[in-house]
């Protein structure tokens, strides 16, 4: 009758990436950032989750297209289409 907060630590997965919640659009999709800064949405897998070390969660994801080192929009756009035109964010 008690429940039980459980952390597993499993092994690595080639081909799958952390994101932050906010970059997961529906259940099933991202959207990277071209060259010329213009957004083309991705289906992606859920794979899990993880916790950083600061206490945080975020989302493991596969996809077939995404490829290495691809720039994803991580903040919720209300209207995010593809082909729209985004500006990165200076880093702090």
């Amino acid at each position: 009758g008690r429940f039980v907060r459980l952390d597993l630590v499993l092994p690595e997965q080639d081909n799958v990436v952390a994101l932050p919640h906010e970059a997961i659009y529906g259940t099933d999709h991202v959207y990277r950032m071209d060259e010329q800064n213009r957004m083309h949405g991705i289906r992606v897998r859920r794979v899990g989750e993880r916790r950083t070390e600061d206490g945080n969660t975020e989302v493991l994801v596969s996809a077939d297209n995404l490829p290495v080192g691809a720039r994803i929009v991580t903040t919720q756009l209300p209207n995010a289409i593809d082909g729209l035109l985004v500006r990165e964010a200076a880093e702090n």
